[in-house]
């Protein structure tokens, strides 16, 4: 039997906040963007390691007036404390440099 969960997610940033990211519009975004994301999600589970499989990090696309972008999400289970109290953690202590 498979347990369908409905997560929710908190918003992370594309790179830690002190660092430049390249910007919506570059001819290479779609594949620099994701990158970065790659490389921002390596960093934060290095500093974030978690048992609990209510918690992982994903890119998430976004819509907006000038075009799409990817940033990174935490997701987590909002029916079980530990995951949520993790996601919160994680966007209380975010790293600001990689």
């Amino acid at each position: 039997m498979m347990i369908i969960r409905d997560y929710e997610y908190i918003e992370l940033g594309p790179v830690p906040a002190g660092e430049d990211c390249v910007q919506v519009g570059d001819p290479e975004y779609n594949a620099l963007a994701r990158n970065e994301c790659l490389r921002y999600i390596e960093l934060l589970l290095q500093k974030f390691p978690t048992d609990n499989t209510n918690n992982f990090f994903s890119i998430k696309k976004f819509t907006h007036d000038f075009g799409s972008y990817y940033e990174v999400v935490c997701n987590f289970d909002p029916s079980d404390i530990d995951s949520v109290d993790f996601a919160y953690h994680v966007e209380s202590n975010l790293p600001e440099t990689w």
